[in-house]
């Protein structure tokens, strides 16, 4: 049931998330010790908030498949909060990028049931709006707007025709970021950056246009929650890669492929050649989250003629726009993370 990489299955491991927004300046210190120098549980006396330093013994648990959860017996209603980041959006074969998945977060749950259901949203074929991802206090729901839903984040629209995807509504929680809109392809040649993924910094950073000039070239990919926009194109230089609150963009590229994102930046658009197609930059993984998860950055779209779109990356990014007959770029998959401090079986919660 354990997963050593959080790309697959599920995962419970400390975090280090070495972050400075609001949410991130929880340290999430896992491997604490009480004064006593064990591992007892802590029993909090208020619950836990957004800001200040984690608590020793804060469990994190990281899921990246739906299925049903099963709630811990040392769960600990005052001292929890639930995040999560939909599926990124597609891009489009005739260019329009795909947007970013949303990000939403609900602080100090209280599940009805012993056990109860949650969905992550997961990649789609071309040009689909990416899934949500989202938790029930029971076993009742199946959507994102059933009444039971305690957090929900709505994926990202995939690209539609040029047009690039827009953001969908809808998502449920205590704070939510939508992620960026996907970037248009202008000139009907190219293709428009994909969005980036909101996070607990702030909304995903939109797609970069596409340009038809001398050479057409790809717009660049939205950096990841509160991150830069993509470049647009410029002739034949595609646009480069939006930044993300630590991580880089993947630079624009003249007559070549886009480079990659790093850590929740968007990916680079691929420069135009008129016969070679580039392929966008994928958008980089992001690391917003937890020290190895978070909101993905946008991919690079592709160059003319027939170049690829650069995929969404994990989690929540949204695939970059193809060049006539290239392939679009795939959004990223969601993803929902799991935080409390454990309760003392031996003591009464508060």
């Amino acid at each position: 049931m354990l997963a050593s990489c959080g790309r697959v299955g599920f995962q419970a491991a400390p975090d280090d998330d070495g972050g400075d927004g609001p949410l991130d300046q929880i340290d999430d210190s896992s491997d604490q010790t009480d004064e006593a120098g064990d591992d007892t549980p802590i029993v909090l006396d208020a619950p836990l908030m957004i800001d200040g330093p984690s608590p020793a013994g804060e469990q994190v648990i990281v899921l990246t498949t739906s299925g049903t959860f099963t709630v811990p017996s040392n769960w600990n209603n005052l001292a929890n909060r639930i995040e999560c980041i939909g599926g990124g959006g597609t891009g489009s074969s005739a260019g329009g990028g795909g947007a970013g998945g949303a990000y939403a977060l609900r602080l100090n749950v209280t599940f009805e049931t012993p056990t109860v259901a949650f969905e992550v949203g997961g990649a789609v074929s071309l040009g689909a709006d990416g899934g949500d991802s989202w938790f029930c206090q029971n076993m009742s729901c199946t959507r994102f707007s059933d009444p039971g839903i305690l957090v929900a984040a709505r994926g990202g629209g995939g690209g539609q025709g040029t047009a690039g995807g827009t953001p969908l509504a809808g998502s449920v929680g205590t704070i939510m970021y939508d992620g960026g809109r996907g970037g248009p392809d202008i000139g009907g040649d190219c293709g428009g950056g994909g969005g980036g993924a909101g996070g607990p910094n702030g909304p995903g950073g939109a797609g970069g246009d596409s340009e038809r000039g001398l050479d057409d070239s790809g717009g660049g990919g939205g950096g990841n929650g509160g991150g830069g926009r993509g470049g647009n194109a410029d002739n034949d230089t595609g646009g480069r890669g939006g930044d993300a609150a630590d991580g880089q963009g993947g630079a624009a590229a003249s007559t070549g492929a886009g480079d990659p994102g790093m850590f929740g930046g968007g990916g680079g658009g691929a420069g135009g050649d008129n016969d070679a197609g580039f392929e966008g930059g994928a958008g980089g993984d992001g690391r917003d989250l937890t020290a190895t998860v978070g909101g993905g950055g946008g991919g690079g779209g592709g160059g003319h003629l027939g170049g690829d779109g650069g995929s969404g990356g994990f989690y929540g990014g949204g695939g970059g726009g193809a060049s006539e007959s290239g392939e679009p770029g795939l959004g990223g998959p969601g993803v929902c993370v799991v935080r409390y401090v454990p309760i003392d079986p031996s003591r009464t919660a508060r």
